[in-house]
């Protein structure tokens, strides 16, 4: 669409919890389901606010495979079923918590992996508005490299090492100023703490 990672997620770098254009834009341009329902509880759901302080967001992907096996006859036909295997798992599983202690300018920010396994992505203290579109990030944070894509096999992420199972600690600093953005970011060089 030709905005910043930052218009649609809360990480201005990309991947993570939405922000409410994120959210409008996923629902009404990207969902296979529209948001249903129009109730307080539903809205609250869509919306991903439990107060205008505190916003929550979720991700969960689940995988089913199914292998069916065949005995066929000489002329390739199907005759028997011999074996059906069936699979579930959860490739991905991500919970996100923001709040907002100064709204539109201090917030805390989490991002927690809980399935495969349980670990911490990015645990935050958030300023943003600065001058410049200007915004500050100290914590355990995925690296601002490359495209957030999810497939950490892809080069930027397989060859780099910057995966989204190699969060550090460190501190990110980044500008805005209209269709720029320029980030720097000093780490620990590890592969994460909180997490692992």
């Amino acid at each position: 669409e030709g905005l910043k990672c930052g218009t649609c997620h809360v990480n201005h770098t990309g991947g993570g919890m939405l922000t409410p254009f994120g959210r409008l834009y996923s629902q009404a341009c990207l969902s296979a389901w529209q948001a249903l329902g129009t109730s307080d509880v539903a809205s609250s759901i869509t919306s991903g606010e439990l107060s205008p302080a505190i916003s929550y967001g979720a991700n969960f992907r689940l995988d089913n495979t199914t292998i069916f096996a065949h005995e066929s006859n000489y002329q390739g036909e199907v005759v028997s079923t011999v074996d059906t295997q069936n699979a579930f798992s959860v490739p991905e599983g991500n919970l996100y918590l923001k709040a907002q202690l100064i709204p539109e300018y201090l917030s805390i920010y989490l991002d927690q992996t809980v399935a495969p396994g349980f670990d911490v992505r990015e645990a935050v203290v958030l300023v943003e508005n600065l001058p410049a579109s200007g915004y500050v990030k100290v914590g355990q944070f995925l690296q601002p490299y490359g495209l957030r894509i999810l497939d950490d096999y892809t080069s930027t992420r397989a060859v780099t090492k910057y995966r989204y199972d190699t969060p550090q600690l460190g501190v990110e600093v980044g500008v805005e100023p209209g269709p720029i953005q320029g980030v720097v970011a000093v780490t620990n060089g590890g592969t994460g703490a909180l997490g692992q």
